[in-house]
């Protein structure tokens, strides 16, 4: 029998689920090994598949285990075990258990991670806030860690709950555990999580009116010795996207399109919802059905979509491609995603003057042809928000 299938054999059939670490090494063993065949096979891994597979061998791990009755110690090996079979609600027991075993800063700080993340999983946001602002981050490393999750998941549910100020506070106290590195590989992603705090609290701000405050938290950010120019260039592109509310849109010069877009004046008395999107972006396709439906329930009060993009040199698999074949794939790429409204070719240009540095971006013009506001990233949660307040311009 191969020693992939003993592996697996082995959780299945029960052996080894008294002891912890013994199961975690034979998952870990068994996912490397997975993922070697697949690279020695030069094919693609199914990931989809090897996840339900660790799942299983996990759940079988955790089967009959009581985690009120597990010894201390093995408390963070559980936790594992029972995140990997997604088995959340237990975590939280598992965590205060493990608590109890003195575990080194280290140790402690990785378990309490996994606890806050556990929180996102579940949508318990509130308590991952929570546990992000008592966690003990052993390094500047691991407290950047802590802040980037407070931007991307939890200060939303922070200023819900509590409000504008307690939502800056939770994120001022998180930056303020991260110090300097004090390694060079750390550099990087501390710069990282502190322009993304920069941008994310600019962006809280100036969304409630604050603009002189949004303008002193990027120079502040720019200001930020730790923070290297490529990071700043981000954060100013940021400042550029913000900026633009309440004034003129920029021009998006088109080389070509599909749909019979011929400028953005020519829309005026519309309500223009850009998307700024790629052919290779996975959001920006995973956002399509939810753009669909939108445009369609709306197209009849004064609502126009308009997807623009621009030319990357490949399309798929295919490299090195001219700009013409570029666009001529996009045809087909129209069809299968059911866009029925323009796709436009552009310039980088035209990126650089929204401050688009991800994908997708929506931006809202009013019809006087001013810019209402803009939405980064794609979530079913976040579009829905952002429908309800497209609605609010009709």
């Amino acid at each position: 029998m191969p020693v992939i299938s003993l592996i697996a054999a082995s959780l299945v059939l029960g052996f080894g689920t008294d002891n912890p670490q013994e199961a975690l090494n034979n998952i870990n063993k068994y996912r490397s090994a997975e993922i070697t065949k697949a690279r020695e096979n030069k094919t693609t891994i199914d990931t989809v598949a090897l996840n339900a597979k660790v799942k299983e061998m996990a759940k079988d791990a955790i089967d009959g285990v009581k985690p009120g009755e597990i010894e201390a110690k093995d408390g963070y090996a559980w936790m594992q075990l029972f995140y990997m079979a997604e088995e959340y609600p237990s975590i939280e027991e598992l965590c205060k258990k493990y608590m109890t075993s003195s575990p080194s800063a280290a140790s402690k700080f990785s378990a309490e991670l996994m606890c806050m993340n556990t929180f996102r999983q579940t949508g318990e946001l509130d308590k991952g806030a929570m546990v992000a602002q008592m966690i003990e981050a052993p390094s500047a490393m691991n407290a950047s860690t802590v802040l980037t999750y407070g931007c991307y998941y939890f200060v939303d549910a922070v200023q819900e709950s509590k409000g504008l100020d307690a939502a800056v506070k939770f994120l001022d106290d998180l930056a303020g555990k991260v110090g300097e590195p004090k390694e060079d590989r750390e550099k990087a992603s501390i710069a990282s999580a502190l322009a993304n705090y920069y941008s994310t609290k600019a962006e809280m701000l100036f969304s409630a009116g604050k603009k002189d405050a949004a303008k002193a938290t990027l120079d502040a950010g720019n200001a930020d010795a730790r923070i290297p120019e490529a990071n700043k260039r981000g954060m100013n592109m940021d400042a550029t996207r913000l900026m633009l509310n309440g004034n003129p849109a920029p021009a998006i010069p088109m080389t070509e399109n599909y749909g019979g877009y011929t400028s953005l004046a020519d829309l005026k008395g519309k309500i223009v919802v850009i998307d700024f999107m790629a052919h290779w972006c996975g959001p920006c396709k995973a956002a399509f059905p939810d753009i669909i439906a939108m445009h369609n329930e709306l197209k009849s009060k004064g609502v126009q979509v308009i997807s623009v993009t621009r030319y990357y040199g490949y399309y798929g698999q295919e490299r090195n491609i001219t700009k013409e074949a570029e666009y001529a794939k996009m045809a087909d790429f129209k069809k299968e995603f059911g866009l029925d409204w323009p796709i436009v070719f552009t310039e980088n240009d035209a990126f650089t003057n929204y401050g688009i540095r991800g994908i997708p971006t929506m931006v809202v013009i009013g019809r006087d042809g001013n810019v209402l506001s803009s939405h980064v990233g794609y979530s079913k949660d976040s579009f829905a928000k952002f429908v309800e307040e497209l609605k609010t311009h009709l």
